[in-house]
């Protein structure tokens, strides 16, 4: 006992005691104050938002909104023409260049007036479609009523559509404006008369001849 007593006490170490808490410092030392965040570091490569800065986003200096004339010099900046052809988008029909004269005064720049232009046709595809399908509609609401008569009265429509030159977007926008079954009587008197000169008492024309050269004999 008194052999192992002296080898403890001449070479060997006791190791600290475990306090349980591994950051603890060790003695001696002040640990820092702790503040309770914790700071990342400054790369330098953030954007401080300053007084001076504010209306600077991704390199755009924004103009002050009452400000017309730098307002139209920024949105220039943005691609805005100096007239309505310029956006380069079509302008053939009346239509076309009322809604480009009205898309340049609200001075807008090419992607907006491109997506203004797509919405607007798109519009007008789905009316147009609805108009065909209406007058379709409408059309075969009449026609059948008119039971036995049904391909006479049709050959009579052609026949006066046919002298009036007339086509099937014609005599829809006539029925849009009168009704269907008052275009297609209209259409079928007019088809009457084209192979009876008096268009009143039914009966056949003496040379069988169309209306047009009945009135080119009258001229004559």
């Amino acid at each position: 006992m008194e052999k192992q007593n002296s080898i403890e006490n001449a070479g060997g170490t006791t190791p600290p005691a475990d306090t349980g808490n591994p950051s603890t410092p060790p003695a001696g030392t002040t640990p820092p104050e702790s503040t309770g965040q914790t700071t990342p570091p400054d790369t330098g490569n953030e954007t401080k938002q300053t007084p001076d800065n504010k209306d600077n986003v991704g390199g755009l200096v924004y103009p002050a909104a009452d400000d017309t004339a730098a307002v139209l010099a920024f949105r220039k900046s943005c691609g805005y023409p100096d007239d309505a052809s310029g956006y380069g988008l079509p302008m053939e029909t009346d239509d076309q260049k009322s809604i480009m004269s009205f898309i340049h005064k609200c001075q807008l720049d090419p992607i907006a007036a491109n997506a203004v232009v797509k919405n607007i046709s798109e519009i007008m595809a789905a009316d147009e479609q609805e108009r065909k399908q209406a007058f379709t509609d409408n059309y075969n609401k009449v026609v059948a009523g008119w039971g036995e008569s049904k391909k006479e009265n049709e050959s009579l429509v052609n026949k006066g559509m046919s002298l009036m030159k007339l086509n099937q977007d014609n005599l829809r926008g006539i029925s849009e404006s009168i009704g269907m079954e008052a275009a297609l009587s209209i259409m079928m008197l007019l088809g009457k008369t084209q192979t009876d000169h008096s268009g009143v008492s039914g009966g056949d024309s003496e040379d069988g001849g169309s209306l047009l050269d009945y009135i080119s004999g009258k001229r004559g």
